[in-house]
């Protein structure tokens, strides 16, 4: 497998990455597909990188990270999305990816970090699976629909 940094010029494929990835993980994210490619582009633009997973010249994923730091001189790189096609899972690509990502790509000497939604078990078993343990769980108090 080989990778690539994707550019603005990729918005359109990751967009459209990010739409299966964001119905897979029954997310609850309703934007459209203009809004997910310009959060998609002002990231890209700002401070987040994105790597196009390839066999044999066709993308089978991507991730979408950026760094972070959590006290002064900490720093840790936060995977915001990970995402395997559909027609290739089941066959080592996430593991691979998460390997490129975590050894040629991000250096090994800092932590990675990223959310699973709590209802993702099939993410919440590969992170496990590959390597990752929980740190702790975020709670959230949705908005009440005004009255």
């Amino acid at each position: 497998m080989t990778y690539r940094f994707a550019t603005l010029d990729d918005i359109g494929l990751l967009t459209a990455l990010n739409e299966q990835l964001i119905e897979d993980e029954k997310s609850s994210n309703s934007m459209t597909t203009e809004q997910l490619a310009q959060r998609l582009a002002g990231w890209l633009s700002d401070n987040y990188l994105a790597v196009l997973f390839e066999k044999s010249g066709t993308v089978v994923g991507y991730a979408l990270y950026c760094t972070g730091e959590r006290a002064p001189g900490e720093i840790f790189y936060f995977i915001r999305q990970f995402f395997v096609c559909r027609e290739h899972r089941r066959r080592g690509i996430g593991r691979e990816a998460v390997r490129l990502l975590s050894s040629e790509i991000i250096p090994r000497t800092q932590h990675l970090v990223l959310d699973v939604l709590v209802h993702n078990d099939i993410g919440r078993k590969f992170w496990k699976a590959v390597g990752f343990s929980e740190h702790c769980i975020t709670l959230e108090l949705p908005p009440s629909e005004s009255s």
